[in-house]
């Protein structure tokens, strides 16, 4: 006999979605949960994990807040509640570096679009960063200027730099000091 339908389902994948919802930069977070809802949507809607049986995706959303100290607790009761499989998110350099070691600790692989140096030197093995290193982007951001200005002929004369301001420099910024 023949069945139509498996005698097991796929179980479904819990990722969780950890970005700040609340506070100074509900706007990036409010971005990442947003493309992360619409992608698990996608992937469901076409059967879902094909290599897993079909599994859907389920998205656990938690709000990290927008104070990197108030990340952890919520890394870890978020990990103490569900069956996670992985973690999207932290936005912000200083919450990724503020998360990771608890993230660390439970073998969680974290995809992160942070950007610090910092994120991918100290060692840890279950982290793995989507865009190029901070001072990889100051460098790239001079080496455009002198293409457009090479290639095309622009008259580069003045630039403007946007960044955030702490103490400390931003990778981009010593990328670019490395450049100058």
């Amino acid at each position: 006999m023949i069945l139509s339908n498996p005698l097991w389902a796929a179980q479904d994948v819990e990722i969780a979605v950890m970005v700040p919802l609340s506070g100074t930069v509900v706007d990036m977070g409010t971005m990442s949960r947003d493309g992360a809802v619409f992608a698990a949507e996608d992937v469901n809607s076409m059967g879902g994990i094909k290599a897993l049986g079909g599994a859907k995706i389920k998205l656990v959303i938690a709000d990290v807040t927008s104070t990197p100290s108030q990340g952890p607790s919520v890394v870890e009761r978020t990990l103490s509640t569900n069956k996670v499989a992985a973690i999207i998110g932290f936005c912000a350099s200083q919450m990724t570096l503020t998360c990771l070691p608890v993230t660390e600790k439970a073998q969680i692989p974290v995809v992160t679009s942070s950007v610090s140096d910092k994120i991918v030197e100290q060692g840890y093995k279950w982290i793995f960063m989507n865009p190029s290193k901070g001072s990889h982007l100051g460098i790239s951001q001079i080496k455009f200027l002198s293409f457009l200005r090479s290639k095309y002929n622009i008259p580069v004369k003045k630039i403007g730099v946007v960044y955030e301001t702490r103490p400390t420099e931003s990778p981009p910024q010593q990328g670019r000091r490395k450049q100058q």
